[in-house]
């Protein structure tokens, strides 16, 4: 778990996985990484395959999303069983900013801050 995002949802729920990007580590099995969502048991419940870079924050909605927010604004929401649900950017003015560095999750909304300082929000 240390290779990887790691986000837990609370009450004993789900618990989603993806490979850390920043982080440097030896290939084991395929190249291509996974969103793996499991049991907080250890079982597999889901799995996709993971074709975005810039994964700033991973957390979980109070309606069980999975919320995936990335450098340049964007707000990837999935459910329990790796479904895609909706794809947003919280801002457009953020890429003009220089993306953002710092992010964060609530149950009920995301934060932004840009490199310039400018705090967004999206609730």
């Amino acid at each position: 778990l240390h290779l990887s995002v790691v986000a837990g949802a609370p009450f004993g729920g789900p618990i989603a996985t993806v490979r850390n990007e920043h982080v440097f580590q030896p290939v084991r099995g395929s190249l291509k990484p996974e969103l793996q969502i499991w049991t907080c048991a250890g079982r597999l419940i889901a799995s996709r395959p993971w074709g975005y870079i810039g994964l700033l924050a991973m957390g979980w909605s109070s309606h069980e999303r999975l919320i995936c927010v990335f450098e340049n604004g964007v707000v990837r929401t999935f459910t329990v069983m790796c479904e895609k649900v909706d794809e947003f950017t919280v801002d457009e003015r953020i890429m003009v900013e220089g993306g953002t560095p710092l992010a964060t999750i609530w149950p009920n909304g995301v934060a932004l801050l840009t490199r310039k300082f400018s705090l967004f929000v999206n609730h």
